[in-house]
């Protein structure tokens, strides 16, 4: 069993994996959406027995708010035990060889001080990687040499895609001031202070950027990079269980995935698309995160769309045509909303034209499960 749950967490990502056995399986989270998926996720962990309220591992894959505030409130809830093998998050501490203070944007520092407090694991899996030799705390990183391969108890195997060092080095250097900006001190955030979390009063705006012609003009029309420095950093990385696999890329600028990408089919000789079962789409379906490019590296069947639009009108037109274009065997498109920005690919004509089918959740309230 494989199986995705992309929980309704607006404009955000968070995404709850089961694999295993289905009678007792195993668990990991990526993000945590916008703070209101907070009631969300708890509702899911109380639904459980206090004895499986565990992960496999915890993923907070960039510090933009819609990926990161639903953690911190799930983290600074006192109530609610649970517990986690390995929690992955690049924080300033993982940003130099001998950082003197844990610094950086508010959303980091918050979240930062609430790992500590419950004493999780922190990249716990890349201590023993040789770029994390001169780190007093490893980062989540690729390596120059390789892609890092990690194993979860269970056996899902996760290759690491991005970031890049280069990529955190760059967002080191607006940490400091995002949160000096908003009036506070750098330096350790303590427990207490991150227990009273407040989104409106204390939060700096997010580091996200602001954002009828035939499908084919779509897909080649140009679009600026991707320049964000908090989508840079964002961990991606492919996952593999019992002969399946899906590609979550968080909001990872597809220069960074593409590179990766060729580096995996270089060990496929003869294979110029790498065979994926699913594609958890970057950027919720920006059309700065999903090139040409990247559409012409994957032969993919599923690709799934984490927001309802809200904010940024995602996803863009531009993205789901280059997919659609680009692709050679019929797809499906699995959104967990339905949504002014994503209705118009129920449209049976284009379905039939461009061979895919669209899934969309009964309720907007309850989220979207694909199963592999």
């Amino acid at each position: 069993m494989f199986r995705i749950k992309m929980l309704p967490a607006r404009y955000g990502d968070s995404l709850w994996i089961e694999y295993g056995r289905p009678a007792n399986p195993r668990r990991v989270l990526i993000d945590g959406g916008l703070a209101s998926t907070y009631d969300t996720l708890r509702s899911r962990l109380l639904g459980l027995l206090s004895s499986q309220r565990h992960f496999d591992l915890m993923v907070v894959t960039h510090i933009d708010a819609d990926h990161i505030e639903g953690l911190i409130t799930l983290l600074a809830d006192r109530l609610l035990d649970f517990t986690t093998d390995d929690f992955w998050f690049n924080a300033w501490r993982h940003f130099s060889p001998a950082p003197r203070s844990l610094l950086g944007p508010l959303h980091g520092e918050y979240l930062s001080a609430m790992i500590d407090e419950r004493r999780f694991n922190w990249n716990r899996a890349f201590r023993d990687f040789p770029t994390s030799s001169a780190y007093a705390h490893p980062p989540v990183v690729i390596q120059d040499d390789c892609l890092p391969v990690v194993t979860l108890d269970g056996g899902m195997k996760l290759t690491l895609l991005t970031p890049d060092l280069p990529a955190l080095a760059k967002l080191k250097r607006v940490w400091k001031r995002e949160v000096q900006q908003t009036g506070l001190e750098t330096g350790d955030l303590p427990a207490w202070k991150a227990r009273l979390y407040d989104t409106p009063r204390l939060l700096p705006a997010s580091l996200l950027g602001d954002g009828a012609p035939g499908l084919e003009a779509l897909a080649s029309q140009a679009n600026p990079r991707d320049h964000s420095v908090a989508n840079g950093s964002s961990i991606a990385f492919l996952a593999e269980y019992d002969g399946k696999s899906c590609l979550f890329a968080g909001d990872a600028p597809p220069d960074k995935l593409c590179s990766s990408l060729r580096r995996l089919l270089a060990s496929h000789p003869g294979q110029d698309r790498l065979s994926v079962d699913a594609f958890k789409v970057a950027h919720h379906g920006g059309s700065k995160n999903f090139t040409p490019e990247l559409a012409g590296l994957l032969d993919c069947p599923r690709y799934l769309f984490s927001t309802n639009g809200e904010r940024y009108g995602h996803p863009e037109k531009e993205t789901i045509a280059r997919l659609l274009v680009a692709q050679r065997s019929p797809c499906q498109l699995f959104f967990n909303y339905c949504s002014p920005a994503n209705h118009a690919w129920a449209d049976p004509h284009l379905k039939t034209r461009y061979h895919y089918q669209a899934e969309y959740p009964d309720s907007n309230d309850q989220g979207l499960e694909v199963n592999l």
